[in-house]
């Protein structure tokens, strides 16, 4: 199912649930990473407890950058401490058979066979911003540094994440998902120099799933201020992930897709006061569409996520009815 099929109901809802659908089934984060059967056991598991309305596959924003060679440290349950980048990142095909990355392309592929007739199967890839983090060794104030300036030297970097994007695009796209996801994280900034360079690396990516009308998603987390906010309406892909959706005025609506506050997530479960706010939420515009900004937190109980799933999706009968 493509993710453009669901995409005019009211009350959607696509969290990102990777880690959450792990600790639900005992997995450590080792257990989990490297086994294809693990992941789609875990996440369509997840899925079939609560019901919304897309899956998402495994997020890990470190992925391709351990392929192409960095040293990635990481907590007990997997979460990204340190990244190190290579001497010199690989710049063969070979990224793609390193790390864990076969074993979550595996798993998004296995998702699709099992689910994408009853729901968009989501595949996630690392946003060209984020792997050049990763990558160079010239890092410290995103905002302050050109790209073009980094070593290695920007033309060739930007090429090889080019080329990384669009082949893992591609990969994805044979596979006849429902979207792809492409997310940046949390330590990136969207000035003008940074923003077109992303426009520019996810120019072949776009023009891949353009070719199998697979449907892209921008994730991207921070407040980009009005530089950033222009630059991600501007954007060619087809729907963006961020908390800048919520606020009014951000152009084209209809693309936007508005992360739920994480304190939604950081109880046992929701109080009145909350229930009431979360109602009230799902009835502005910008809330039509709703995702996590991040992933649900490992401790969110499975009946709370059964809570919020039927409060959004309550929405989304409702109007059904009306009409």
């Amino acid at each position: 199912m493509n993710l453009r099929e669901v995409w005019q109901r009211e009350g959607l809802f696509l969290p990102l649930v990777f880690r959450w659908a792990a600790e639900i089934e005992k997995f450590s984060w080792e257990e989990f990473i490297t086994d294809p059967t693990n992941i789609s056991f875990a996440i369509g598991n997840a899925f079939k407890r609560v019901q919304y309305d897309g899956v998402i596959n495994c997020g890990d924003a470190a992925l391709e950058a351990e392929g192409l060679g960095c040293n990635v440290t990481r907590s007990q349950n997997g979460e990204i401490k340190a990244v190190t980048p290579p001497e010199k990142p690989h710049h063969d095909d070979a990224w793609m058979s390193k790390g864990n990355l076969p074993s979550v392309i595996q798993s998004t592929e296995r998702l699709c066979i099992e689910l994408k007739k009853r729901v968009p199967v989501v595949g996630v890839i690392t946003g060209p911003l984020t792997l050049i983090t990763f990558l160079s060794t010239e890092i410290s104030n995103f905002e302050q540094t050109s790209i073009r300036s980094m070593n290695p030297p920007g033309r060739d970097l930007i090429e090889l994440i080019s080329g990384v994007i669009s082949r893992e695009t591609k990969t994805y796209c044979q596979m006849g998902l429902g979207a792809i996801l492409i997310a940046e994280s949390t330590f990136v900034s969207m000035n003008p120099v940074n923003g077109a360079i992303q426009r520019n690396l996810l120019e072949t990516s776009l023009n891949v799933a353009e070719y199998y009308q697979i449907p892209v998603v921008l994730s991207y987390n921070p407040q980009p201020g009005n530089d950033g906010q222009n630059l991600l309406t501007e954007s060619r892909v087809d729907f963006v992930l961020s908390p800048f959706a919520a606020d009014r005025g951000v152009g084209d609506i209809e693309r936007w897709i508005t992360p739920l506050p994480e304190s939604f997530f950081q109880d046992q479960r929701l109080e009145q006061e909350k229930l009431e706010t979360l109602r009230r939420l799902i009835t502005l515009p910008e809330y039509r569409r709703i995702s996590t900004m991040g992933e649900v937190k490992q401790s969110t109980p499975v009946a709370l996520m059964q809570v919020i799933t039927n409060e959004i999706k309550k929405k989304e009968g409702e109007e059904r009815f009306s009409q």
